[in-house]
């Protein structure tokens, strides 16, 4: 029963936000730089309302479409505007030794991910991407199905959102705190395959003029410590699906989707 279970870490944790968060991976990565020619002519494609082009950031290789399908998830930036993150991904697939893209995703950042192979055979990729806007920064995890590939399956997402460095603290001196401590693959259910866990705070705190006063005569440098609750989330990998353990679906309401 060990692996159905959410763990709340009672009390406020006040251990201080790590400067390099947002830029530190939280887990390993199957994405690679890898540019071979090939991709630009299918990726690099010229932007429909700027005067410029697409660039390839990264690519992450598996069996996305189907167990024996060679395909590529390739991340690209430039074109989109800041609500759509500033890029996207595009699907390819291997047909007669050579690349076809199947499609472009706006929005779709997948330059940091971790493939989960499936009991089919089937990949599924789980990426991380952070964004910011007016000094506030959220990281989000989500879990992509491509066997639909003109339009992916999100299998879950799970975001954080730090407001400690934004706004004017006696206008908002209410500010949400959070950060994705960790994520694991480790086998919980005992099948065989890697599930997924998360280690994530979150939480509105209060913050004091001294507070917003330090970070302001920091430069930004220095942050405000994390004082909110500590959550564990746990996905199980069963097959070919991808879904909470019961009591995780509630601890997981508790998380932004975006």
């Amino acid at each position: 029963m060990g692996a159905w279970r959410i763990l709340f870490m009672a009390g406020l944790i006040c251990s201080a936000q790590p400067p390099d968060w947002t830029a530190r991976p939280l887990f390993p990565l199957d994405s690679s730089t890898e540019h071979r020619a090939e991709f630009r002519a299918l990726v690099e494609t010229p932007c429909v309302y700027v005067p410029d082009r697409r660039r390839f950031d990264t690519v992450t290789f598996g069996h996305f479409l189907s167990p024996k399908s060679e395909d590529a998830v390739v991340s690209t930036f430039g074109c989109e505007p800041h609500s759509l993150l500033f890029g996207g991904s595009f699907l390819l697939t291997k047909r007669e030794g050579k690349w076809a893209s199947l499609g472009y995703h706006a929005g779709m950042i997948t330059n940091q991910c971790h493939k989960l192979a499936t009991g089919s055979g089937v990949d599924f990729l789980l990426c991380s991407h952070v964004m910011g806007m007016q000094g506030s920064v959220s990281r989000v995890l989500r879990a992509y199905d491509f066997r639909t590939p003109k339009r992916p399956r999100i299998l879950f997402s799970l975001a954080v959102w730090n407001e400690m460095r934004a706004h004017d603290v006696d206008a908002f001196p209410v500010a949400e705190q959070g950060v994705i401590d960790s994520v694991s693959f480790d086998d919980l259910d005992g099948n065989g395959l890697a599930d997924v866990s998360i280690v994530a705070r979150t939480g509105r705190v209060e913050r004091t003029a001294a507070e917003r006063q330090r970070f302001i005569d920091s430069r930004g440098t220095w942050a405000p410590p994390l004082r909110v609750p500590s959550y564990r989330v746990e996905y199980l990998l069963q097959w070919d699906q991808l879904a909470p353990t019961p009591r995780s679906a509630t601890a997981a309401r508790v998380f932004p989707r975006e």
